[in-house]
């Protein structure tokens, strides 16, 4: 499973529970759209199970300032990054002069899904 940002950390377990309605199968890789705590305050829960964090560097270089070890983005980018998901490629896109220095943005290529983070709102 991949999901976009952890929310807060209290909210894990009902994160988890809606997760499992769609799949039995665990939470791999997070991506952080910044670094704000109700878009990353689950990282440590996530990252204490396994999963792989990923975010721009800049959210890294926050959440060294104050978190635990597990809860650290351990692949970063400073501009952008593609993954590969299900047979779709994911294009994770920094966007400088945001919301934060750390935004990013998801887009799905095949379903034409952009998910903005806090850049839009």
């Amino acid at each position: 499973m991949f999901i976009i940002d952890t929310q807060f950390a209290p909210l894990t377990p009902k994160i988890l529970t809606a997760i499992k309605k769609l799949s039995d199968q665990p939470v791999k890789i997070v991506a952080n759209t910044h670094h704000h705590g109700d878009h990353t305050g689950g990282n440590e829960n996530l990252g204490d199970s396994g999963a792989t964090i990923i975010a721009h560097e800049n959210v890294r270089k926050r959440l060294l300032e104050k978190s635990a070890k597990s809860a650290i983005p351990v692949i970063t980018f400073n501009d952008k990054l593609n993954i590969q998901m299900n047979n779709e490629q994911v294009a994770i896109f920094h966007v400088e002069n945001a919301h934060t220095d750390g935004d990013a943005m998801l887009y799905f290529t095949e379903s034409n899904v952009l998910h903005t983070g806090d850049t839009f709102f």
